[in-house]
């Protein structure tokens, strides 16, 4: 991405993040008018966070590591009262427009207090419930029928994880929590699908993260491709420090292993607008022995008949993360022809993860954060 749209894209969300906050502030002030000390303590404690998350992002780059950490996550859990702050505060204002032109019920100063009060509650409560089911993941069990022969193999525990976007905000410590699940899964082979590293990871952080990594144990190794976050940290720092980790990162790469079935990884779609490319999967499938069962990482779950065209048997992919906030996950499915759970075309698995991570807010109010194990069954 060039200097000028960076800039550009930067001044365009600062301009809605302010536009955004003078909403809810404003409304803010107007149901606590007669609050007096409250009243200004809440506004001024809602100016203060929303400065938290963008100054963290800015001060990141020019203090040391760790310095800034808890005004990104102080600011980073703002995002999520916002969001439903702007929710809660527009479905008041429908209401009353509602009001005036219906009913014409009077509506005192107190009653805008209570309605205010009710709203922070809510949108706290919510907020709490959201990091939890965020930061405390869960292991998901599918099991799936694949009419292939994988060399006398029977059965293969795949254990995926997306989306940890490890950084500032989601630490090792979630790292930590993962890895115990990984452990409990007891698999043959571990799929790292993309956005592993957030984009403010720190040099130091991504060494601890390799070294945590390396604990990983896996007959058949541990593998990775890169996510959009990836190319936003930097690519080649996150693959090197990856490989550090024992982590194999396949780039359009296909891999055949143990003779029992075949590894395809692709780039994320990002490589397109960075000017390294990617190749179609038609290219990277050229040559494997299509008699094994095909294993697929793909991070954005775009362009699914791709897999299906090719004859891959399961494809694991991430990235939208079910949109992590309610009521988004709703519209979801206009931009994704799956943008969470499993589906099959033809002959071909595809899941979905809504990562185990979070981005942003680490919120989550529609999902909990999973690690998901897929026991694949050959069945011939």
């Amino acid at each position: 991405m060039k200097h000028s749209h960076i800039v550009y894209f930067l001044a365009v969300a600062l301009f809605v993040y302010a536009a955004i906050n003078y909403y809810v502030l404003k409304r803010t002030s107007q149901a606590l008018d007669g609050a007096g000390a409250f009243r200004t303590v809440v506004l001024w404690g809602m100016c203060v966070l929303a400065l938290l998350y963008p100054a963290g992002r800015i001060a990141d780059r020019f203090f040391p590591a760790g310095i800034t950490d808890a005004a990104l996550c102080a600011g980073s859990l703002y995002l999520a009262v916002l969001f439903y702050g702007v929710l809660c505060a527009a479905l008041l204002d429908l209401a009353r427009l509602g009001n005036r032109a219906f009913f014409s019920f009077p509506l005192s100063a107190s009653a805008g207090r209570v309605a205010w009060t009710a709203a922070a509650i809510i949108i706290v409560s919510i907020v709490i419930a959201g990091n939890r089911a965020a930061m405390r993941p869960r292991l998901r069990t599918m099991d799936l029928d694949v009419a292939k022969n994988a060399a006398g193999l029977k059965e293969l525990s795949v254990v995926a994880v997306t989306d940890m976007h490890l950084g500032a905000v989601v630490g090792v410590a979630q790292l930590q929590r993962i890895l115990l699940l990984i452990a409990s899964a007891k698999p043959d082979i571990v799929l790292f699908g993309g956005d592993i590293f957030d984009e403010d990871v720190s040099d130091d952080m991504e060494r601890e993260i390799a070294r945590v990594l390396s604990g990983i144990k896996a007959p058949y190794g541990v593998y990775a491709v890169t996510g959009n976050h990836e190319y936003y940290a930097g690519v080649e720092k996150a693959v090197l420090n990856l490989t550090r980790g024992n982590v194999t990162v396949l780039q359009d790469t296909a891999v055949e292993i143990a003779g029992a079935f075949v590894l395809i990884g692709r780039k994320d779609l990002t490589a397109r607008r960075m000017g390294t490319g990617r190749k179609p999967l038609e290219e990277i499938c050229r040559g494997v022995d299509r008699a094994l069962p095909l294993i697929l990482m793909d991070h954005q779950p775009f362009h699914l008949e791709a897999a299906q065209e090719n004859g891959i048997d399961l494809q694991v992919s991430g990235h939208t993360h079910n949109a992590q906030l309610f009521p988004l996950n709703l519209f979801y499915g206009l931009i994704y022809e799956k943008p969470y759970g499993f589906l099959r075309k033809g002959t071909t698995n595809i899941v979905v993860s809504c990562g185990a991570g979070t981005w942003g807010p680490p919120v989550r109010t529609n999902s909990v954060s999973e690690v998901v194990r897929i026991r694949l069954h050959f069945t011939k």
